[in-house]
């Protein structure tokens, strides 16, 4: 794939749109600590998507750098679902989970090696026919790449939901339910693109126009999920209610 292509350039606008909804979260009370980890997620979630896309400034693995820019994609994604995770389960639960190591600790580890496995098994390959760089993996490594974070975005979504069910102004319920909205739709980029990797692994079909129109709706879903957040986030007035034992994202 070349870098002048409208799936590129869709991956640049949705990872845009992220760390822009991230910075507004952020900077509305930077110190409020759901703040502080939905901006983070939606953060490490862009960076993922603005380096996918750099990553098809290469037209072959012989170019310094190359799988490191590769690498910062992967791992970035892997580490932004387990904010968001983090997040919908302690605005749902409470803030006081994030000091309990039964909680922490497994979930640490399990975002370390997620991302090891997927930097170690996670390979670009230069592909002539298809016009310059590749990504190439294994089936059972795909579960740590889009199983694992597709799982914990599906997770995350449910405590949303339940979060929602308990807030009666109506603004901030419509902003937590586009908030939802939005990773929905990223999950289903994470899908459509999971699927058929796994397909063309298996059962070894792969054309040009299939593997386009894959990235074409992949990454479709990925730029809309951020930019639903943030008209969600200009919703309703800044919030200063607390929800059990911490405040809703201002």
């Amino acid at each position: 794939m070349y870098f002048n292509s409208p799936t590129v350039y869709g991956m640049l606008i949705g990872g845009a749109a992220a760390i822009v909804v991230s910075i507004v979260i952020l900077l509305k009370d930077i110190r409020a600590p759901l703040n502080i980890l939905f901006s983070s997620s939606l953060f490490f979630w862009g960076i993922s998507l603005l380096f996918n896309a750099l990553t098809f400034l290469y037209t072959s693995t012989e170019q310094f750098g190359v799988q490191f820019v590769r690498d910062v994609s992967t791992s970035s994604g892997c580490f932004g679902a387990f904010l968001v995770f983090i997040t919908a389960f302690t605005m749902y639960k409470g803030l006081h989970y994030l000091k309990k190591w039964y909680f922490i600790v497994p979930l640490a580890v399990l975002c370390i090696v997620d991302i090891v496995i997927t930097s170690l098994f996670d390979h670009v390959v230069t592909d002539t026919d298809f016009g310059g760089i590749k990504t190439t993996q294994e089936p059972w490594v795909m579960i740590f790449l889009y199983g694992i974070p597709a799982i914990l975005i599906v997770l995350a979504d449910i405590y949303f939901y339940l979060t929602q069910r308990q807030i009666e102004e109506p603004k901030i319920k419509t902003r937590i339910l586009l908030f939802i909205l939005g990773f929905i739709l990223i999950i289903l980029g994470v899908l459509i693109y999971a699927i058929f990797g796994i397909l063309e692994q298996l059962i070894g079909f792969s054309t040009n126009t299939i593997e386009y129109l894959a990235w074409i709706f992949a990454t479709l879903f990925w730029a809309a999920g951020p930019i639903l957040q943030l008209f969600g986030f200009f919703i309703g007035k800044k919030i200063g209610k607390e929800s059990k034992e911490s405040d809703l994202p201002n």
